[in-house]
């Protein structure tokens, strides 16, 4: 029997009224259900009164009073208390925004219940990198970050983050004391072993167990040793995620290589420079908590490899872009992994922005944001900002159509320069320039 029922009223909320319509789920800590208050709806979750504490309520109050770092976190909105409820009996909720039925938890897409493309599933990770950057340039710590905490839009790649009010405040260095520590195959050493608690570092380790897991479906640590090691006891746990255990695809230490090929293939068929990202996550960065990998860093990595996802023309598999430079149209990037059959080169955009250079795989999916061509530092995946269009009647043309609002300037090769206005395409030509503002692009084919 859920705690509150269908049509309840006695719910309030900084002077609204809440009519509770419908539980979602329950959990470990309490249940969620679907409420209505002045015509919106919100997600109220309300606590198990075992879960009732003077610290718990210290915490969300203070999550409320801090508002989300940015739009993806569906983030405590206010406390909420209950009218005629028995006398010291304990209550406590909160209302956040309402997840939208168009997101769904990226565990289900990882365990191939709901597909999601290649592309996609890299922009949503890019944008939880530059999620927990906010979060941790507020001085918070997520602590317990795992797939479950995901849902991402498949069709855009938008992505909502949730569970955020176990969310720690971190005052001079160390965070508030949590009883949540996060999973522990996601765990950082250091919390592993109980030398501390969940901070910003040990944020950024979970960050990079969980993205080598979405694209290997497969742990860093979690190889052979499982086999050397029978059964499973504390010790088995230390030596894999305490110590932790070797890479892997340690490129020296071979004591610990993955168990089944098919990890291998998909290793094989990740970018290089992800490749070497994990490498220095998980070998040289491991047991250094203040050097590792950044958020930032992970931002960028990844909207690399949104950028080089490229579909095979004869099954429509996706398949990452790894550098080879086209030279003429009989040009492959090899067989397809799906398939077998060779896959053409595409095109390339290069594009350069002072001393920073990026380079798009053009495709008839190829879509480019604020972080590709604008003038400002925003990095914001929501609105496209151009996208490739094709020729009504020739297939095989591609243009990049503005969606800037602004207008470019673009130049083929040996020729003058002319204008695109907003909304206008300019065919993309091999040797073609496109100025976006201080964003030069080039064309490649």
């Amino acid at each position: 029997m859920s705690m509150l029922e269908k049509g309840d009223s006695s719910l309030h909320a900084e002077g609204m009224t809440l009519t509770v319509e419908a539980l979602l789920k329950g959990g470990g800590q309490g249940e969620v259900y679907r409420v209505r208050a002045d015509g919106r709806h919100y997600a109220l979750k309300w606590l198990y009164p075992s879960e009732v504490t003077a610290r718990r309520r210290t915490a969300f109050r203070e999550l409320v009073e801090r508002r989300a770092p940015d739009g993806r976190f569906l983030w405590p909105i206010a406390l909420v208390s209950r009218q005629g409820r028995p006398q010291g009996a304990p209550a406590l909720g909160y209302i956040m925004p309402l997840r939208e039925t168009r997101f769904v938890e990226i565990k289900e897409c990882l365990l191939g219940n709901v597909p999601v493309s290649r592309r996609n599933l890299a922009k949503a990770m890019a944008e939880a990198a530059d999620s927990l950057w906010n979060l941790h340039a507020k001085g918070l710590v997520y602590g317990d970050l795992n797939e479950g905490n995901f849902f991402v839009d498949t069709r855009t790649g938008e992505l909502r983050i949730c569970d955020t009010d176990n969310i720690a405040v971190e005052r001079k260095g160390k965070p508030e004391p949590s009883d949540v520590l996060g999973l522990p195959e996601l765990m950082a050493p250091e919390v592993f072993r109980n030398e501390e608690r969940p901070n910003k570092h040990t944020d950024k380790h979970s960050l990079a167990v969980l993205y080598f897991y979405m694209f290997t479906y497969s742990h860093p640590f979690e190889g052979d040793i499982m086999n050397q090691i029978p059964g499973w006891n504390p010790n088995k746990g230390m030596m894999i995620y305490g110590k932790p255990a070797a890479f892997v695809f340690h490129p020296t230490d071979r004591s610990n290589p993955p168990v089944d090929p098919a990890i291998e293939h998909r290793w094989a068929g990740l970018p290089r420079f992800l490749r070497e990202r994990f490498t220095d996550a998980f070998v040289t960065k491991v047991n250094s908590p203040s050097r590792r990998v950044t958020e930032t860093a992970w931002r960028t990595d990844l909207l690399k490899l949104h950028d080089v996802v490229v579909e095979c023309p004869h099954c429509g598999s996706e398949l990452f872009w790894d550098g080879q430079q086209p030279s003429d149209s009989n040009r492959s990037m090899g067989p397809c992994t799906a398939c077998g059959k060779p896959v053409p080169c595409p095109a390339l955009l290069r594009l350069t922005r002072g001393s920073s250079r990026q380079v798009v795989a053009v495709t008839q999916k190829t879509r480019l944001y604020s972080p590709h061509i604008d003038d400002s530092a925003t990095f914001d995946l929501h609105a496209a900002r151009a996208d490739v269009v094709v020729h009504p009647r020739e297939p095989g043309r591609l243009g990049l159509r503005n969606l800037s609002g602004r207008p470019w300037i673009s130049m083929r090769a040996g020729g003058s320069a002319m204008n695109v206005a907003p909304n206008q395409v300019v065919e993309l030509a091999n040797g073609l320039t496109i100025q976006f503002g201080q964003v030069r692009g080039e064309v490649r084919c």
